[in-house]
Order: structure tokens, then C-alpha cells, then sequence
């Protein structure tokens, strides 16, 4: 009897050991494949000890993000958004200096408005919209002193294209805005000054000076006959 007690006792004992065994190696295991979890969990914390996998780039570009207390500076997020905004408005106006005059900063006006980033009650959306506005006024200053103050090109090719408008309508020989069609009237009152001009040299040479009231007479005559001699009778009644 006292063998076969011996016997089991041995046996027992050599499964207790076994267990403590396998028990200590699948432990091992767990430290050796997540020991961050294991010390998470340890501490009675539910989650990794690792920080959120979202970067700033995936972060949504706009107040909504904000608004529920995520991120780093609304302010600061907010100023990298509206630049970012403004280049691309700049990029789709074609990105010439004539767009900086009114298209480039009026499509800045219109994409605040319409991002929404103009008030709101929440002091986190409030700054990021703050942000925001500021880094796309900051694209439109930038692109306005470079335009405008760095280069005088553009003030120079604005006022040589002007110029050349104006002188393509007051000397345009075929355009309804130059002075086509007052041609003939004007030539008609050219020919009219130019007969009382010339008539007292003309009764001059011919018979002598005339009297100052002659040549009043005279002059008073030109316009008929320059009308007579050309047909002109939109004077008649």
C-alpha cells in the first residue's frame, strides 16, 4: 500500500509540474508577442499604451474636427487649412497677376462663406473658422505684393493695354464707337468754317477788300452753299 501511495503522489507531482510548466510558457508567450497589452492591461487600462495612429494630414480640414475637442491648435490647424484653400482658388484662377484685381479675392470671399467659416457658437469651431479666414487673407496680401509692389509689370502692361483701347476707338476707321458716323457732318461744318475763313481773301483778290459788313454777309452765306453744293438738305424746314 505504501507503494502504491508513493506511486501516485510521484504521479501528481509530475503533472502539478507539467501544468506549472505550460502555464509559464504560454505567460512567456503573451510578454514575448504584446507586452504593451499585457502592461496595459496590468494597470487596468483597456487599450494600447501606443497614441492615436491619426496624423495631421488625415485629419478633416475643417471645423467639424474641432467642434468635438479633437486635434492639436484649431487656431494653428485653421491657418494651414485656409492657405492651403486660397493657393488652390489661385491655382484655378489661372494664377496671373490679372486674376489678383477682383476674381482671385472675390472666389476667396465665396469659399468662406461656403466652407461655413464665418461664426459658430463653439469656441474650438470659432477658432479654427478664425484660423482659417486668416491664412486665406494671408495668400490674398501675399499675392496683392507681389503683383502689385514687388514687380510694376502688371501696373505697366494694365496701363499700356488701356491706352491702347482708347486709341483703337478714337482713331478706328471701322468702328461704331470711333467718330465714323459723325464723318459727314463733321466734314460738312469743317468745309462751312473754312468758307468764312477764306471768302475775304477770295472777294479780296477778285474786287478789293470788302466792308466788315459785307464780309459778315458774306461768312452767312458760306453754309447754304457748302449745303447746296454737297445736297445736304437735312437743314431744309
Amino acid at each position: 500500500k505504501n507503494t502504491a501511495s508513493n506511486n501516485i503522489s510521484n504521479n501528481n507531482s509530475t503533472m502539478t509540474m507539467k501544468l506549472l510548466f505550460v502555464t509559464a510558457t504560454a505567460v512567456m508567450a503573451v510578454f514575448a508577442a504584446a507586452p504593451g497589452a499585457v502592461a496595459s492591461s496590468i494597470r487596468g487600462v483597456h487599450n494600447y499604451d501606443s497614441e492615436s495612429s491619426l496624423s495631421f494630414d488625415e485629419k478633416p480640414q475643417d471645423s467639424t474636427f474641432f467642434a468635438n475637442g479633437s486635434g492639436g491648435s484649431p487656431f494653428d490647424d485653421g491657418l494651414r487649412a485656409g492657405r492651403s484653400e486660397a493657393n488652390m482658388l489661385w491655382r484655378h484662377a489661372g494664377g496671373t497677376c490679372s486674376a489678383a484685381w477682383r476674381e482671385f479675392p472675390d472666389s476667396v470671399d465665396r469659399r468662406i462663406r461656403d466652407k461655413g467659416w464665418l461664426s459658430s457658437s463653439n469656441w474650438r469651431t470659432r477658432a479654427f473658422n478664425q484660423g482659417a479666414r486668416a491664412g486665406m487673407n494671408e495668400v490674398v496680401t501675399q499675392k496683392e505684393k507681389e503683383c502689385f509692389h514687388d514687380s510694376a509689370d502688371e501696373c505697366v502692361d494694365l496701363g499700356d493695354e488701356a491706352a491702347r483701347i482708347i486709341a483703337y476707338f478714337h482713331c478706328g476707321r471701322f468702328t461704331a464707337q470711333g467718330f465714323g458716323n459723325n464723318w459727314r457732318r463733321e466734314c460738312r461744318d469743317a468745309a462751312i468754317d473754312q468758307c468764312r475763313a477764306q471768302v475775304r481773301n477770295e472777294v479780296r483778290n477778285e474786287c478789293g477788300s470788302p466792308s466788315t459788313q459785307d464780309l459778315r454777309i458774306l461768312q452767312n452765306k458760306c453754309r447754304n452753299e457748302v449745303l447746296t453744293m454737297i445736297g445736304d438738305r437735312s437743314e431744309e424746314n
